[in-house]
């Protein structure tokens, strides 16, 4: 999952459509990934990850150099959420 948020990061970065794009598909697959494991999660951490794959969402939708700074964040906190629960 590591690599996976490090590869979204770097896509992040690149504040174009097909960067941000790019971000939001992979925080997507992430949380996807991340929401097939929720026997681990309690429901707070459940519900954060529905809440971050929403602001990922409204970011893609935004797009330009805000989107690709909100999308790094989110991928920062799935981080953080991630490590947490485990």
């Amino acid at each position: 999952m590591r690599n996976e948020v490090i590869a979204f990061r770097v896509a992040a970065a690149n504040a174009s459509p097909a960067g941000i794009l790019s971000a939001y598909t992979k925080l997507e697959t992430a949380i996807a990934i991340a929401k097939a494991d929720r026997t681990t999660f309690d429901a707070d951490t459940a519900a954060k990850l529905d809440q971050l794959a929403a602001s990922a969402e409204r970011a893609r939708m935004q797009g330009g150099p805000d989107a690709a700074f909100e999308l790094a964040a989110q991928a920062r906190m799935l981080e953080i959420l991630l490590t947490e629960a485990h």
